[in-house]
C-alpha cells in the first residue's frame, strides 16, 4: 500500500465497523438506502432530507459536453504526471469528462472545487458528524441520500445511478507505480498537494442474478488553493490493479454500456463530493465553533 498524506485534515467515512465480506450477498441485496426506523432517531437524520448540493458552473458545462475521444482518455500510468503538471497552468486532458478508450477501458475525470473549507472544519466533521454508535450508517446515507446504502471498512454498497453495487475498496493494492510517479516526487512537484491515493477492487451488480464482477480503479488527489481545496478524481472501469504495480485489462465487450456508465459515475462522483462540501460547511456553521 502507498498513500500520500500531509499534516492537513482530511475527511474519513464513519463506517459500520465491519468488512464487506462479513455480509452475505442476500443480506446486501436486501439493504435499502432509506433511513431505518432506528436511524431516523439519530440527531443527524434531518440532514438526509435536505436538498443535495448543486454542481458548479464548470461541472455543469463538463456534463453537457459530448464524450471524450479515445485519445483524450488516459490510462493510469499516464495520469500521475498529468495531475502533477497542472500546477503550471497546463492541462493535457480535460478536468471533467468521460469516454471509452480503444482498448475498451472506461474512463472518467472529475474536478471538485471546495471553497471555504478549512482544516478545522474538516476535523470537526470527521470526528463529530453522525458519530452515533447505534446508527453507524447514518454518516454514509446522509452523504448521498438514496444512493448510499452501506459503508464497510473495505467496501461499500452504492448506487451510481443504475442500481446498487457491491464495491470492494482495496487500499493495499495501490502503488504510485500504477500511475507513473513515485511518492517521493509529489511534495517537490506540487507542494500544495495534501492527499494522493488510489483504491481498487471488483464491483458486482446486486440486482442481476448472474452478474459477473468487473474491476474498477479510482485515484483521488486533493490540493490546497487560495480559496479552499480542490479535488481531482479519476475512474477506470475494466482495469484490475495488481499489487506488483502492474494492471490487467478485464473490459466489457459492450462499449455503449461502458460509455453510459462512465457518464453516470462521473456525475455521481461530482455530486457526492459537492454535497460533502455542503455538509462540512453546514455542520460547522451550526456548531457554534466558527
Amino acid at each position: 500500500m502507498e498513500i500520500y498524506f500531509t499534516d492537513h485534515e482530511l475527511t474519513k467515512p464513519y463506517t459500520c465497523g465491519k468488512m464487506i465480506e462479513d455480509f452475505t450477498m442476500d443480506e446486501l441485496k436486501n439493504l435499502m438506502p432509506e433511513l431505518t426506523e432506528e436511524e431516523k432517531t439519530s440527531p443527524f437524520a434531518s440532514y438526509f432530507y435536505e436538498k443535495m448540493a448543486d454542481l458548479d458552473e464548470e461541472q455543469e458545462e463538463g456534463a453537457q459536453r459530448p464524450p471524450l475521444h479515445p485519445d483524450q482518455c488516459y490510462m493510469p500510468e499516464e495520469i500521475g504526471n498529468i495531475i502533477l503538471d497542472r500546477k503550471d497552468g497546463t492541462e493535457e486532458c480535460p478536468s471533467i469528462g468521460y469516454g471509452v478508450m480503444d482498448n475498451g477501458v472506461g474512463y472518467a475525470a472529475m474536478k471538485i472545487v471546495l471553497p471555504g473549507i478549512t482544516d478545522e472544519m474538516v476535523k470537526k466533521y470527521r470526528e463529530e458528524f453522525a458519530h452515533t454508535e447505534d446508527n453507524r450508517n447514518v454518516f454514509y446515507k446522509v452523504w448521498f441520500p438514496g444512493n448510499h446504502y452501506l459503508h464497510c471498512e473495505n467496501g461499500v454498497v452504492e448506487d451510481f445511478g443504475w442500481g446498487p453495487l457491491r464495491c470492494e475498496m482495496n487500499w493495499e493494492l495501490f502503488r504510485f507505480k500504477h500511475i507513473g510517479i513515485t511518492r517521493e516526487e509529489i511534495a517537490q512537484r506540487d507542494p500544495e498537494c495534501i492527499s494522493f491515493l488510489g483504491l481498487a477492487g471488483d464491483a458486482v451488480e446486486l440486482r442481476e442474478p448472474d452478474a459477473k464482477p468487473w474491476p474498477m480503479f479510482m485515484v483521488s488527489y486533493t490540493r490546497l488553493t487560495e480559496s479552499g481545496r480542490e479535488m481531482l478524481v479519476h475512474y477506470w472501469k475494466g482495469i484490475q490493479v495488481n499489487d506488483d504495480g502492474t494492471i490487467t485489462l478485464r473490459v466489457s465487450e459492450d462499449r455503449e454500456d461502458t460509455l453510459k456508465k462512465m457518464k453516470i459515475m462521473m456525475m455521481h462522483c461530482m455530486l457526492e463530493y459537492m454535497n460533502e462540501g455542503r455538509l462540512i460547511r453546514e455542520f460547522w456553521n451550526k456548531s457554534g465553533d466558527k
